[in-house]
């Protein structure tokens, strides 16, 4: 029952708030699809949400349990390439002064997924 509310509920991630909340209720649930779920939707925020950023940064600051489940999305192997494109571009010109280890994690991270992913226009990231 808890495992399907976990699904459920990631359908709804489309704020850091929730995203915080979701994490306080099913985050021992971070697993299989539900992980997948955590993934697409934090992925989403990152490439479409940038500018809500600091938000995130404010609760990983002060939660370890949460920076991790954060950072673990970073190097998730789901996120499609068009998406990490996306994400890279944006750390790497747009990280908040507060974000920089952050950034650094999504730079290392988007760069080793797009060379392994031979993605074509990966020239074009730097």
């Amino acid at each position: 029952m808890e495992a399907y509310a976990a699904e459920s509920v990631t359908d709804y991630l489309d704020s850091w708030k929730n995203v915080n909340l979701a994490f306080k209720q099913f985050g021992h649930c971070d697993d299989g699809s539900i992980a997948e779920g955590f993934d697409e939707a934090i992925s989403l925020l990152w490439a479409n949400h940038w500018q809500k950023l600091p938000e995130m940064l404010k609760h990983i600051k002060t939660n370890k349990a949460y920076r991790k489940f954060i950072f673990k999305r970073i190097w998730s192997e789901s996120i499609p390439v068009d998406r990490w494109q996306s994400i890279l571009k944006k750390a790497q010109m747009e990280c908040p002064k507060a974000g920089k280890e952050f950034c650094a994690e999504v730079i290392q991270a988007g760069k080793a997924t797009l060379n392994q992913k031979n993605a074509p226009d990966q020239k074009t990231v730097r």
